[in-house]
C-alpha cells in the first residue's frame, strides 16, 4: 500500500492518465471509475490526467487515490469478493466503534465491510445527498441526524439488501 509522501515518488504519479495509473497500481479501471463517480468525482474519461480530474473537482491527486485505492485488481481480490457474494453477509455491530463520526462516509463503509458505491447511491435514493469528503458527522449533522443514528440508517439500507 502506498504511503502519502510515496505518491510523489512515482514517475508516472507526475501526469498519469487514469487509465496508466490504475494499470500500474494493478486497480481494476472499471471499479475505479465508479467508486470516483459515487465520490461525486467528475471525470471525461480514463484518458484524462489524475492532477486534470484532481483540478476540476477541487481536490488533491491523493484524495483520489484514497477514493480508488480499494478497487484492487488482484485474483485474490476477486477470490475474495466472490466468497463474500456467496457466503452469509458478516453481522456489523449494533452500535458504530469510536471514531465513526471522524471518518468519510467512504472510509466507514470500507472499514465496516461494505461496498461505498452501493452505500452512497442507496443514501441517494432516500434522499441523503452525499459527497467523497464529508465526514459522517457534519453529513449526520445536515439531516439533524447524531453519527449513531446515520450508523442505523447505514444498517438499514444494508438489512434491506
Amino acid at each position: 500500500m502506498l504511503q502519502p509522501n510515496q505518491l510523489l515518488a512515482r514517475p508516472y504519479f507526475k501526469h498519469p492518465s487514469l487509465k496508466v495509473f490504475t494499470r500500474k497500481e494493478q486497480l481494476d479501471l472499471e471499479k475505479s471509475i465508479a467508486l470516483l463517480k459515487a465520490a461525486d468525482i467528475h471525470l471525461k474519461n480514463s484518458e484524462q490526467s489524475l492532477k486534470a480530474i484532481a483540478a476540476s473537482n477541487g481536490v488533491s491527486p491523493q484524495h483520489l487515490y484514497e477514493i480508488i485505492k480499494s478497487a484492487k485488481a488482484t485474483q485474490a481480490s476477486k477470490d475474495t469478493e466472490k466468497a463474500a457474494e456467496s457466503s452469509e453477509s458478516t453481522e456489523l455491530p449494533e452500535t458504530p466503534l469510536p471514531g465513526f463520526g471522524r471518518k468519510t462516509l467512504f472510509q466507514a463503509c470500507t472499514e465496516l465491510g461494505l461496498d461505498p458505491t452501493t452505500v452512497i447511491k442507496e443514501l441517494k435514493t432516500i434522499g441523503i445527498s452525499v459527497t467523497s469528503e464529508i465526514t459522517i458527522k457534519e453529513l449526520a449533522g445536515n439531516y439533524n441526524k447524531t453519527p449513531q443514528e446515520l450508523y442505523a440508517v447505514i444498517l438499514g439500507i444494508t438489512d434491506a439488501k
